[in-house]
This record gives structure tokens, C-alpha cells and sequence, in this order.
């Protein structure tokens, strides 16, 4: 688990806020978790499997081995000797050390079997029942990770083929691309995302394209009233709205608002698509979503999910939403969207008012929250910072030391380890090659052991999840979790300026549409 630290206490009133951008379920805490640390001592809960990349299986660690949990339609595990319940604990003729993640240790045999212009088996040695055996699964050839990897990579642009046909086959004739949470709002801001992610691996807003079609579905939503019983396939109705599942147990009165959420994905995605395009319309939306941010904004500086006052677990302000904010009003300033400087200058020594001395960026500013820093929440605050131009406040070269000596812990990031990575991601390309090249070097591996079968990506077990029964990756979608990783893997490609802060570019009056 990780380090207690890296965990902000819960409001004292409810509990744990299981957020997940535009709606997932906030869960009061059970009584084992209000003892201090969120999480105390908890009760035995069920383990969520881990995937296995290319093997087209999931499994659980199990001692010095794993064991297979599932094998996936699709995958060449389906087609070999391989059985659920097998036990595995050799991989390439070797043992799996106890010095080294067992799953690690798997898949840099998968990366070796499946580099080169030829297909080379992998085998495996399991026991069955106590039994020991060899299975051989054949893999296919994706070819070689390049020196400029995630660029000019045979195997990345293979990977990433393969997701961005996995999404677009999501999306809706509408233009959205699906969540199973968060009604309008969680569909803006998981469309937002996609369509930042195929604009990243180089899509172009040609008529009638996905990237397009997104673009105006949420120029058409974003900021719009949440529609009145209506909501995403499969989505549990709160209130008489769509925002499914936004709150476990809410009751009438309660604020669920999660409009912040949308307003700032949203913005970031059609600054984005406004700079590709110089459609005026799109940036006279960005100028209008900042004037609604600035209207949420609270009386502190910071943001919550939504106006309307303390959310059901009692808190208004959290920080990871404020760092969304932030980053797209950078990103419409660049576009050329004024701000208000007294309003972002509150909002940034808001964010500075979380961490502690070290730079890590906290929950929020209440008493067993400040302090409590967390890599995910810096390295989103440092991006927006950057996108602002406060690359020389003294907060952020803190936030940049507090990144670097906590990188290697963003996968146990507190809710969301997706948001986490990106976050980390943009980071890391925000701050230079050196750090890219350590975060590659890091997650690289990890990254492509998500790789489903159909192209999309899984999920990521945490300690968290394994503790609570219920992963939030997983219950906002697939296209969630495909369009997170198809944004890291296409950051070095540079068609994501504005966030990134690498440009200025306002849209003349007269350009397109």
C-alpha cells in the first residue's frame, strides 16, 4: 500500500469522496475508516485482477507467482493450453523472482517475444493443481520500441492504431463517446477526453470526422442544463436527473452539482480544437466557459465539483478539480481568452495553500487534508501552472522537486490512477526530456501490460481499490481509461500546445465557422 501520507484524511462529517471527474459514487466511510487514516485497518475485501498486455489474461499475484483469473476473448491465450486457476511461475525458461513485481517480470518477456520482424513464443511454466506444466502461447510481432519511443515506434504507433480504432468504434452518432456514470456531465467531460486524445495522435476535424463530431457535441452540451430523467445506458437516476450515480445515498437538498467538472474539460478540449481550427465560434465558447468558471469560482480561490454550496461528505474546495480549472483557462489565455488576473492569482495561492513545505500539492485546505500531498495532484497543479506562465514562482521549482522525488508513485493515485498518469505525463513533458525519459522508463512497461485485446486499455488495481471493492477507472469506461492512454502515448507528437504551454495563438475574427 502506499505510503499513509499520500492519502487525505476524509471530512470527519462522512467519510471518503470517491470522485471520478463528472460523477462517480461518493461513498460514506465505513466505521474501520474514520479512525484517522482513511483507510485504517479494513476489513478482507475482494482483489481485483491485473492485466497482462499482450497475453490476453488477468490475474493475481500469489506469492511469487500469478495467478490466472481470466482469459479474454480475443487474445492468444484463449487459443492455448492456458487454464483459469493455473499458477503461473515461470516465464522464458526462468523462475519468478521474489525480488521483482511477478507481473513485471512477465511482461518483459511479452515486450522481447513480441519485438523483431518474426513471432517468437512465449512460454510459461504453471502449476495446475500442484502439477507442474509448460504452456506456449504465440504471440504476435508488434516490432521494436525506437530510441525516440513513444515517436517513430513501430510497436507505440501499432498500439495506438489500435486504440484510436477501439475509440472511435465507441463513439455515438451524437458525437459523445460513453460513460456508465455521470449522466450529460460525465458524457462532456469523457467526450472532451477522447476527443483531446484523437486530436494528440494526429486526427483531423475533416467533415463528418469523430474528432469533429466531438467537437460539436460539446460545444453543444458543455455549460447546458443536465436533462431531466434521462442519462447514459445502464446509469442509476439521483434525484430525477441523469447525474448517475453521482452520490451514493443523497438526499434532497444535498448539493451533487459536478458542473465544474464538464466546464473545465470542456474548455480545455475546444481551446485545443479552437487553436486547430480557428473557428471563432469555438473560441467565443472558451471565452463564455471561462466567464461560468469564474462564476463557480469560490470566495477562497479554489473550486468545487460543482456551485451550490458543500457536497454531501461536507467539503466544498477540493484541489484536483481546481488544477483542471486552471489548466483550461491557461489554455484559453493562450488562445487569447482574457482572464481575470486577481481571480487566477487567488486561485493560485489557493493550490499553493494545500501543500506542505515539501511542494506536495494536498487535498484541499481543511484540517486533515492540507498538507497531504500526493504526486498526481502536483504534477496537475504544476501543468497548470505552466499553462499560466508561473514557471517562475517559487512553487512551482517546489513542485517540481516533490514531482521528482515521488514519481514512481502515481499509479496508487488516491481515486483515479488514470487521471493520475496523464497528469504525470503531461508533467513530465512539461518539464523537459530528462524527466520524459524517466517517466517512459518507468511506466512504459506498465502502460502496454493495460493493452486489452480489442485495443482498448484496462484498468489499473490499486491498494485503494482493493481495500474499498471498487475501482473508479473501471466504473467510468472504457473509453475513459483508451483515451487516457492514448494521450500519453501521442504528448511527444505536440499537437496539444495550449495545455502543454508550448504556444500562443489567438483566432482572428473572420476565420472559419
Amino acid at each position: 500500500m502506499a505510503a499513509r501520507s499520500s492519502r487525505p484524511r476524509a471530512p470527519r462529517s462522512a467519510g471518503l469522496a470517491f470522485l471520478a471527474l463528472a460523477g462517480l459514487v461518493l461513498l460514506p466511510a465505513p466505521a474501520w475508516a474514520q479512525q484517522g487514516n482513511p483507510f485504517g485497518t479494513p476489513p478482507k475485501a475482494a482483489d481485483l485482477p491485473r492485466n497482462l498486455g499482450g497475453l490476453g489474461i488477468r490475474g493475481l499475484a500469489e506469492g511469487t507467482g500469478i495467478k490466472v483469473k481470466e482469459i479474454l476473448a480475443g487474445g492468444p491465450a484463449l487459443g492455448s493450453d492456458l487454464e483459469v486457476g493455473d499458477l503461473i511461475v515461470m516465464v522464458g525458461g526462468r523462475p519468478l523472482s521474489a525480488e521483482q513485481d511477478p507481473f513485471l517480470q512477465v511482461l518483459a518477456e511479452v515486450e522481447r517475444c513480441e519485438g523483431g520482424g518474426r513471432k517468437k513464443p512465449l512460454v510459461l511454466g504453471v502449476l495446475r493443481e500442484g502439477r507442474p506444466t509448460k504452456v506456449s502461447l504465440e504471440l504476435i510481432s508488434l516490432g521494436n520500441h525506437s530510441r525516440s519511443c513513444p515517436l517513430r515506434c513501430d510497436k507505440c504507433d501499432t498500439v495506438l492504431a489500435a486504440a484510436v480504432k477501439f475509440l472511435i468504434s465507441r463513439q455515438s452518432k451524437d458525437g459523445s463517446f460513453p460513460t456508465l456514470i455521470g449522466g450529460k456531465a460525465g458524457q462532456v467531460v469523457v467526450t472532451s477526453l477522447s476527443g483531446l486524445a484523437l486530436l494528440a495522435a494526429g486526427a483531423e476535424p475533416t467533415p463528418e470526422s469523430p474528432l469533429l463530431r466531438a467537437t460539436d457535441y460539446v460545444l453543444r452540451l458543455v455549460g447546458a442544463p443536465e436533462p431531466k430523467l434521462a442519462g447514459p445506458p445502464g446509469g442509476r437516476r439521483v434525484g430525477g436527473t441523469s447525474m448517475s450515480g453521482t452520490f451514493g445515498g443523497a438526499r434532497p437538498g444535498m448539493n451533487t452539482n459536478q458542473e465544474n467538472w464538464e466546464l473545465a474539460y470542456g474548455l480545455m478540449f475546444l481551446a485545443e480544437m479552437a487553436h486547430h481550427t480557428k473557428r471563432e465560434d469555438l473560441q467565443l465558447k472558451c471565452q463564455e466557459l471561462v466567464a461560468r468558471l469564474n462564476k463557480n469560482q469560490e470566495a477562497s480561490g479554489g473550486w468545487g465539483h460543482g456551485p451550490g454550496g458543500a457536497n454531501p461528505l461536507g467539503y466544498t474546495e477540493l484541489e484536483i478539480m481546481s488544477n483542471y480549472a486552471l489548466l483550461g483557462m491557461g489554455a484559453a489565455q493562450r488562445l487569447g481568452c482574457e482572464l481575470d488576473p486577481a481571480r487566477v492569482e487567488r486561485a493560485l495561492a489557493w493550490v499553493e495553500g494545500t501543500a506542505a513545505a515539501d511542494g506536495g500539492v494536498g487535498y484541499s485546505q481543511q484540517p486533515g487534508q492540507q498538507g497531504v500531498g500526493e504526486a498526481g495532484r502536483t504534477a496537475g497543479a504544476l501543468v497548470a501552472f505552466a499553462s499560466l506562465d508561473q514557471r517562475r514562482r517559487p512553487f512551482f521549482a517546489k513542485m517540481t522537486r516533490y514531482l521528482g522525488s515521488k514519481l514512481e508513485t502515481l499509479e496508487e493515485g488516491h481515486v483515479s490512477p488514470a487521471m493520475h498518469m496523464l497528469a504525470g505525463a503531461m508533467a513530465a513533458r512539461v518539464l523537459g526530456p530528462k524527466m520524459w525519459t524517466r517517466y517512459l522508463k518507468t511506466y512504459r512497461a506498465r502502460i502496454m501490460g493495460l493493452r486489452m485485446p480489442s485495443g482498448s486499455f484496462a484498468h489499473v488495481p490499486t491498494s485503494e481499490a482493493r481495500v474499498l471493492g471498487i475501482n473508479a477507472d473501471q466504473g467510468v469506461g472504457e473509453s475513459w481509461l483508451t483515451a487516457t492512454h492514448v494521450l500519453i502515448l501521442s504528448l511527444p507528437r505536440e499537437r496539444l500546445p495550449l495545455l502543454l504551454g508550448t504556444a500562443t495563438a489567438a483566432v482572428k475574427k473572420g476565420s472559419k465557422r
